[in-house]
């Protein structure tokens, strides 16, 4: 448990008393793990979550480039390695409430983490650890006619906060289809205020996270800028979209219909205008 946390525990607890409250009662601050196969990430570094699909949602190159170097990089076999990410120290131990005094009980047992399984370049699994509340236990009595009543937990709970389900952020694939290097800006300004510039040599594609669809800006090597041919909002799904470059002056969306084998419909949707679902 965090500094923060540990502080928050002790208010919480201490709130008794400035209501008039008396209780005993005990929480269990143990170590709560989770795995996630096919694991997709949050721009916030230190948060992860699931996908729909059954195949891996990232890279090991987007991980590198969106978190940085991880704290340590463990060779498992083959093909195989073990990143992990550290954050803030993990605490295991107390929390009793002894009357109107609360009495904190915890020691440091290592870092919370996020562990990614790569395989062969591509992030096939994560494994979350971290401190949380595993078991709440006692009674509190209200002293005072507004909160007349005694409440009791017993029980088992965890609150898990590196791991927060199925939400991720939009996953943009954009492919230089012409002859020469395209360079890129692609911009979120609804959500999260961010540019994300790089270059594409030809026929090479890159993927681009962000929490919006936002705005992809290209220029080709004459400093033309190409000109986005969209379609509805309709043409995208829940957590990709593929915009496409070509004919020198225009970007056009490729329709989901044609993501697996876009290179023989390139006639279609061009002419459509990138439309077409």
């Amino acid at each position: 448990m965090s500094v923060t946390r540990l502080i928050n525990l002790i208010a919480a607890l201490s709130s008794v008393f400035l209501s008039g409250c008396v209780g005993l009662g005990a929480g269990v601050l143990g170590n709560d793990e989770q795995n996630i196969r096919n694991p997709s990430i949050q721009l916030a570094k230190g948060v992860v979550s699931t996908t729909k699909g059954s195949a891996p949602w990232i890279s090991a190159e987007d991980l590198l480039r969106y978190w940085g170097p991880p704290d340590s990089i463990e060779r498992a076999s083959q093909g195989r390695e073990q990143w992990q990410y550290n954050f803030g120290r993990r605490w295991n131990g107390l929390g009793l409430l002894v009357a109107f005094v609360p009495l904190p009980l915890m020691i440091p047992v290592g870092h919370e983490y996020i562990r990614f399984t790569i395989e062969n370049g591509l992030v096939v699994k994560a494994t979350t650890k971290e401190d949380a509340w595993v078991a709440m236990y006692g009674c509190v009595m209200s002293a005072v006619p507004h909160a007349a009543g005694t409440e009791c937990t017993f029980g088992l709970q965890t609150n898990n906060t590196r791991f927060v389900g199925d939400r991720h952020p939009f996953k943009i694939r954009v492919i230089n289809a012409t002859d020469s290097t395209v360079s890129i800006v692609h911009t979120d300004r609804v959500f999260v205020s961010q540019v994300t510039p790089f270059t594409l040599a030809p026929r090479e594609s890159r993927n681009v996270l962000n929490h919006f669809l936002g705005e992809i800006l290209a220029r080709n090597t004459d400093g033309k800028v190409l000109t986005y041919v969209g379609g509805p909002p309709s043409a995208y799904t829940f957590d990709s979209s593929i915009s496409y470059l070509i004919i020198n002056d225009h970007v056009f969306p490729i329709p989901p219909k044609f993501w697996d084998n876009w290179e023989a419909h390139i006639k279609e949707f061009v002419e459509s205008g990138g439309s077409g679902r």
